[in-house]
């Protein structure tokens, strides 16, 4: 009761004298815990709860509230080895794939104090173990690839992108290749780096991956090469796409498709910023109202 009403010192006082009357009872020295969690005291948590869990040695629960106390203290070490008995515990399967994900998550975490060291050998080895843990871990692809090009090894690097690429579809790893490749003017293997991630993406991604293949283009003075895969898109929403697609009928000096796409771009600029937006849900509106249409959140609308 009066941790409810705020008082944390007093009811860590009471749960003390609790403890000093029944040591053994679980439920005063879970509240305690929490009295320790609340004061931001995590050492003594830990202590606590290490205590029901040499009576209570598989009891997810306790486990995993050591392993947060741990991940509050970014004792990495330790919550790895308390998240390996918290996966081995977990029965349903859909908690089990959210526990390895967050397995992942903190051998990444181990591996990125190796690498802010300098122990690549190290890092490396954690960030593959990251990967083995949870193939869709983005961060673990960029830094593992960091690493091997900073160890000299330009080939995994590129290699591990790719996977990275593959699993993720996130854009910063093909940056990442983009960077290495053009650094040594190995434009033909990123242009098919390029094409294969367009056509194994699906719309959202591969219309990303499309603006940035135009980009490149229109660096390298491939003007043809950039019209031919910006018109694989289509400008209705784009004003970036809009604005590369004016620049490339510029270069080719074809001027009535320039202004054609000069205009789209302001036409979608100006229709982006007429909208609304709702601050609760985030739901996009062509008009105001005085509650959101979605969610029904009330005067939440303002422009985007």
């Amino acid at each position: 009761i009066e941790r409810l009403q705020g008082h944390t010192d007093r009811a860590l006082e009471l749960h003390l004298k609790a403890t000093q009357i029944d040591p053994g009872n679980l439920k005063v020295l879970d509240h305690l815990a929490e009295d320790y969690s609340h004061t931001g005291l995590s050492t003594k948590e830990i202590q606590t709860l290490e205590k029901i869990r040499r009576v209570e040695p598989d009891s997810p629960v306790v486990l995993s509230r050591i392993r947060d106390s741990y991940l509050e203290k970014q004792d990495w070490k330790n919550a790895s080895e308390i998240q390996k008995r918290v996966i081995s515990l977990t029965r349903d399967k859909n908690q089990q794939a959210k526990e390895q994900r967050l397995s992942g998550q903190i051998t990444y975490q181990k591996g990125l104090l190796h690498w802010e060291k300098g122990q690549v050998d190290s890092a490396i080895s954690e960030f593959k173990k990251a990967l083995r843990a949870d193939d869709k871990c983005l961060p673990a692809y960029i830094t593992l690839g960091d690493a091997f090009l900073k160890s000299g090894d330009k080939k995994n690097a590129i290699k591990t992108w790719q996977s990275g690429l593959s699993f993720t579809h996130s854009p910063l790893c093909l940056l990442r290749i983009q960077k290495v490749l053009q650094e040594s003017d190995n434009l033909k293997d990123l242009i098919k780096i390029y094409q294969n991630a367009i056509q194994s993406s699906n719309n959202s991604v591969k219309d990303k991956y499309v603006l940035l293949l135009g980009v490149l283009y229109l660096e390298k003075g491939e003007t043809e090469e950039a019209i031919q895969v910006l018109e694989t898109v289509k400008p209705e929403k784009s004003v970036l796409h809009s604005i590369l697609l004016a620049n490339a009928y510029q270069q080719k000096q074809d001027n009535p498709k320039m202004e054609e796409a000069t205009l789209s771009a302001f036409s979608i600029a100006r229709e982006s910023l007429s909208e609304v937006v709702c601050g609760e849900c985030k739901t996009s509106f062509e008009e105001w109202s005085s509650h959101c249409p979605e969610c029904k959140a009330w005067n939440s609308l303002s422009p985007r």
